[in-house]
């Protein structure tokens, strides 16, 4: 399971994806991937405020389980609306356990893992259908991975999280 997430996010391909995503914050002018939106604007500053430097604590693995929740619902309506309802129950239950920090505590471990799992069935879905989710949205997802698994690329992660909510 994890091997796979490692797969999909090959180190160029994330920090491409990276700077989009910071960037469309710092620089009006640019055009990212997707507009970032005021939903992905409150996700961002609870991540601030909740999980930088604490990412294994509760209230940011609740937080982590409302940005999945966001990013699980608003993929399912993407998918609805392109025809493909088969796909959303497979998503629907590949995302169903990274978001129950949101009712109940969870070792980060268990996130961790679930998120991951998460995250794959996104990557899969896409790649069987073609339609892809909110790029803004899956990166906090991708974040969220990253930094409770203590990939060295967190701290850097964390800045430029804080520097977006503007702390």
């Amino acid at each position: 399971m994890h091997q796979k997430f490692k797969k999909y996010i090959h180190a160029p391909m994330f920090a491409f994806a990276m700077v989009i995503f910071f960037n469309s914050f710092a620089n009006a002018e640019m055009k990212p991937a997707q507009a970032i939106d005021m939903n992905t604007k409150q996700f961002v500053n609870g991540l601030a405020n909740r999980c930088v430097g604490s990412w294994e604590s509760q209230p940011c693995l609740e937080m982590l389980a409302a940005v999945s929740m966001n990013v699980t619902a608003h993929y399912a309506q993407s998918l609805k609306n392109g025809g493909h309802e088969h796909d959303m129950e497979d998503l629907k239950q590949s995302c169903a356990a990274s978001t129950a920090a949101m009712q109940q505590d969870v070792p980060a471990y268990a996130m961790k893992s679930a998120m991951t799992e998460c995250a794959n069935k996104i990557s899969d879905i896409n790649d069987d259908t073609q339609i892809s989710p909110n790029v803004n949205h899956y990166q906090m997802i991708v974040i969220g991975v990253m930094c409770l698994g203590e990939d060295p690329s967190c701290a850097m992660l964390e800045k430029q999280i804080t520097s977006m909510a503007g702390q």
